[in-house]
C-alpha cells in the first residue's frame, strides 16, 4: 500500500462491480488519486487509442515494468499530466528507440488494454 492510503481509500475508490469498460474495477476521477490523473478510465483509453494510431505510442504487451516514486518533473507519456510525488511512476522501454516511457498506473493500463485490441499482423 502506498503512504498516506488506507484501506478504506480503496474500498472507497475502487470497488468491484460490473463495468462499462468491462474490467469490473470502478476508476472513479479523483484529482488526488496515487494511480492516476484523476481522468474516466474509457478518456484514457480513448487517448491510449489516438496515441496508437498516430504513432505517438508503440503497439507493444510491456514486459519489463520499473516502477518508483513521482516527483522528478517526469510527464506521463498517455495524458501528459506530470506525475506527482505522491504518484508512482511506472516505466516501460519504448522497442522502437529505447527510450524509457513514463507512465500513471492507470494510463499505463489504459494503454495496455488498447495494446491488445490492435490486430498484428
Amino acid at each position: 500500500m502506498l503512504p498516506g492510503m488506507s484501506t478504506a481509500h480503496l474500498r472507497g475508490r475502487h470497488q468491484k462491480r460490473r463495468s462499462a469498460t468491462g474490467t469490473g474495477l470502478r476508476m472513479d476521477p479523483d484529482p488526488d488519486s496515487p494511480f492516476g490523473p484523476g481522468m474516466p478510465f474509457a478518456q484514457l483509453r480513448e487517448i491510449a487509442r489516438e496515441g496508437l494510431s498516430q504513432g505517438r505510442l508503440p503497439v507493444v504487451k510491456a514486459r519489463h515494468l520499473k516502477a518508483g516514486y513521482g516527483g522528478f518533473g517526469n510527464r506521463c507519456e498517455l495524458c501528459g499530466r506530470q506525475i506527482e510525488r505522491a504518484q508512482v511512476e511506472y516505466y516501460v522501454t519504448d522497442v522502437r528507440d529505447g527510450r524509457s516511457l513514463p507512465f500513471h498506473l492507470f494510463c499505463h493500463a489504459a494503454w495496455q488494454w488498447e495494446c491488445d485490441s490492435v490486430e498484428t499482423f
